[in-house]
C-alpha cells in the first residue's frame, strides 16, 4: 500500500491490506511448519532406526506453479474446443431455463 492510498483513499482498503497480508503470513507459516516436520521426523527416523530397517529419503518437493503449468500443459486444441462447446451448450441450457422460469 502506498502513502498516497493510505493516506487519500478509502479506509477500508488498509483493512483488505492487512487481511491479505496476514493470509500470506499464515500460508507461509504453514507451509514452513509442514517442511519442519517432514525434515524432523525423517532425520530422527533415519537416526533411531535399527540397522535392517531402509533408510528413508526426503521427500521431491513439487512447487505449486509447476503444478498449474502441468494443468495448462494439459490444455490442447481438442479439449479447448471440447470445453468451449460444453460451456456454449449449458450457457444454451441456463437461458432456455431462464426464459421458461415464471414470476
Amino acid at each position: 500500500m502506498t502513502v498516497e492510498q493510505f493516506w487519500h483513499q478509502e479506509p477500508k482498503l488498509l483493512n483488505l491490506y492487512q487481511k491479505a497480508y496476514m493470509n500470506d503470513v499464515s500460508f507461509k507459516a504453514h507451509i514452513y511448519g509442514q517442511n519442519n516436520y517432514i525434515a524432523y521426523s525423517i532425520a530422527l527416523s533415519n537416526a533411531f532406526a535399527s540397522k535392517k530397517d531402509k533408510e528413508l529419503d526426503y521427500p521431491k518437493w513439487e512447487s505449486p506453479f509447476d503444478k498449474i503449468q502441468k494443468q495448462k500443459a494439459k490444455i490442447t486444441n481438442e479439449n479447448l474446443s471440447q470445453k468451449y462447446l460444453e460451456e456454449k451448450i449449458s450457457q444454451k441450457q441456463w437461458l432456455k431455463k431462464m426464459l421458461n422460469k415464471k414470476d
